[in-house]
């Protein structure tokens, strides 16, 4: 694959990236985030917050007792800067019972006036996302610079690439991240986190409704800020059955999640780096290509880039199994049976051809199943 052509790709992930990172910090909702403070649930008894019988100068607790993420609303969408980091971790095994891990730690600045923004991204044990692993993006007013590694900086118009004027200013929604939590608990003493007063929630597996995860085990914590109303840390360690690497199949394990939020409408200087090559970019049609490899009938969604395919189709695992069976043989290619994986739900298929190996897999979501083919 050319340099070029690795570009085109990689930034087509990249775009991908962002939208699934598109609701950040914040339940998604279109109300402003309110004072942590002024939700405040007095006792019931008393209009200044005391129970009957309690003593006179028993302190009274400021703060909301429960908290339900989504009613932190647009967050940090409000304010003028701002850096989050985002650390994701999982230890366990994959569809296969095969060892797995995975890891992810990502670094986002944001200023809204003058725009700029800036994210970097580590990632480790994800297929096909490998080469994200030190990838830069800045975004200084309309124009876009992408740095990684092997592949040096290219810059384009914001415009060209569907950025918005603000792209992380929504960044790695809590929904996203762990489904909706609502009913976490307060817990005191009050702490100061990264610098900000905060109140402390507490939530389990109980509060947790992911219908994409099935964790089982949780021990979560939420740091609000009391003034602003915005999340400034979220710590969840958790068990169960999780679709870490995206690509419909469940892994069993552990998971480990931290937001933080910094310096909070504190001076951020973001500059443009040095010597970026321009790039004229423009996507690709990929369902024009044709597949290097068998296709089952009736697909939607068809994604054909050099040797990757993919594509949805309604069917069942065993007709889809039974196709690549008798379909990649037929095109020389030679199963390895003894790595092939299949199951109810998910299914995944070794072949090899010229002392390279191709990986299909086949998950089940709903009644739709996701195929994907790629060299390992």
């Amino acid at each position: 694959m050319n340099k070029q052509m690795r570009w085109t790709f990689l930034l087509v992930l990249l775009l991908a990236l962002a939208g699934l990172a598109c609701n950040a910090i914040t339940g998604g909702g279109n109300e402003p985030a309110a004072d942590a403070g002024s939700a405040a649930t007095a006792e019931p008894g008393s209009s200044d917050g005391t129970q009957d019988g309690a003593q006179a100068d028993a302190p009274v607790v400021e703060g909301p007792q429960s908290l339900d993420l989504q009613s932190l609303g647009q967050g940090l969408v409000d304010v003028n800067s701002y850096r989050v980091t985002l650390e994701v971790r999982f230890e366990g095994t994959d569809a296969t019972g095969a060892p797995a891990t995975a890891s992810m730690m990502a670094n986002i600045a944001s200023v809204v006036d003058p725009p700029a923004s800036e994210a970097t991204f580590e990632i480790s044990g994800v297929a096909d996302l490998e080469e994200v692993g030190g990838l830069s993006i800045i975004q200084v007013g309309d124009q876009v610079y992408t740095t990684l590694p092997g592949l040096g900086c290219i810059s384009g118009a914001a415009a060209d690439l569907g950025a918005e004027a603000n792209p992380f200013g929504d960044l790695l929604s809590s929904n996203d991240l762990l489904g909706e939590i609502s009913g976490a608990k307060r817990v005191l003493p009050d702490e100061t986190i990264n610098g900000v007063a905060t109140y402390h929630y507490t939530f389990d597996e109980t509060v947790l409704d992911d219908p994409n995860n099935e964790i089982d085990q949780v021990d979560g914590h939420i740091y609000v800020a009391k003034e602003g109303g915005y999340l400034v840390r979220m710590v969840m360690d958790g068990v169960g059955r999780i679709d870490i690497f995206g690509d419909g199949t469940d892994q069993t394990g552990n998971i480990h999640i931290e937001l933080n939020s910094l310096d909070v409408n504190q001076p951020i200087d973001i500059q443009p780096p040095a010597d970026c090559q321009s790039f004229d970019f423009e996507i690709p049609d990929f369902a024009a290509q044709e597949s290097p490899y068998p296709v089952y009938e009736g697909n939607t969604d068809l994604f054909v880039f050099d040797d990757i395919t993919s594509y949805q189709v309604v069917a069942s695992i065993a007709d889809v199994v039974a196709f690549y069976r008798a379909e990649m043989p037929a095109a020389g290619y030679t199963e390895l049976v003894d790595r092939s994986f299949v199951s109810d739900t998910a299914a995944v298929l070794y072949f090899s051809l010229n002392d390279k190996v191709f990986v299909v897999t086949i998950s089940d979501s709903e009644g739709t199943l996701y195929v994907q083919v790629v060299p390992e």
